[in-house]
């Protein structure tokens, strides 16, 4: 998949390193997961066809192909026409839209290829950017999770918010 400045392809193993180190930056820390289990866990995306349920992540690469992040998408029950994203990026391309377009981009092609119903995501409350950047794309808050997320790299439980896309907004929102 391309966009004006991006290319989302999807993840392989030999991209483990390079995530690993941006999720250590960002500081992601939703698991513990080690480069190993990484690159495992990448292995086991690589062996899955485009039509299997579950994750499917994607690489997010400036054409010169340098990697800034990733992207994915979960569809556990596709017949539930459900999915939930969630993302990362490099803080030296904070701030200069690649979020906005790479998930701009996935959302267009799920909404359409996998004719999804509602897509969600959660991210920590206090994490004001990525909280702007759903909103900006059409995503409404839903609900407010009080220590919901366990923050290994605070050590503590910190709240969360969970937010929603249904296609009937995400077509309002690019017809208008």
């Amino acid at each position: 998949m391309k966009t004006e400045r991006l290319r989302l392809r999807p993840l392989r193993s030999s991209d483990a390193e390079t995530l690993h180190t941006i999720h250590e930056i960002v500081g992601h820390g939703r698991s513990r997961r080690t480069l190993e289990e990484l690159r495992a866990l990448y292995r086991e995306m690589e062996a899955m066809a485009d039509s299997d349920p579950g994750w499917h992540g994607f690489v997010i690469e400036l054409h010169d192909g340098t990697i800034i992040g990733d992207v994915g998408i979960c569809t556990d029950r596709p017949e539930e026409r459900q999915a939930e994203i969630g993302y990362s990026l490099h803080p030296g391309y904070w701030r200069a839209g690649y979020a906005t377009e790479a998930l701009t981009h996935l959302l267009d092609v799920m909404f359409s290829s996998r004719a999804l119903h509602r897509v969600v995501a959660v991210t920590q409350a206090d994490n004001v950017a990525s909280r702007a950047l759903l909103e900006r794309i059409g995503f409404r808050l839903e609900a407010y999770y009080r220590s919901a997320f366990y923050d290994y790299r605070a050590e503590a439980w910190v709240d969360s918010v969970g937010y929603a896309l249904l296609a009937e907004d995400r077509s309002t929102a690019i017809s208008a």
